[in-house]
């Protein structure tokens, strides 16, 4: 036990599975030696939870400004009508 074992992020050991089963996987199905076709289905598969992360990012993000747009316009009305003016 160092000084810098502090420093060190913890993993879960879930995660720490689902990775080594990923690449026994790949290593069964695609053979233990590099290749252009392993590395292209690994970039790909690498991808996906970060593109299930954006996408349900954006929708939140951008639902949420709508409706609090369309929520700021009726209140503008509201207060506008409130106020004897409209």
């Amino acid at each position: 036990m160092g000084a810098n074992d502090n420093l060190r992020p913890h993993i879960s050991p879930s995660v720490l599975f689902i990775g080594r089963a990923l690449f026994v996987f790949m290593d069964i199905v695609y053979g233990k030696k590099p290749s252009l076709g392993k590395f292209r289905v690994l970039e790909v598969v690498a991808r996906i939870p970060y593109q299930s992360w954006e996408a349900v990012h954006y929708f939140f993000n951008h639902s949420s400004l709508r409706e609090r747009t369309a929520g700021d316009r009726s209140f503008s009305r509201f207060k506008i009508r409130a106020l004897g003016a409209g």
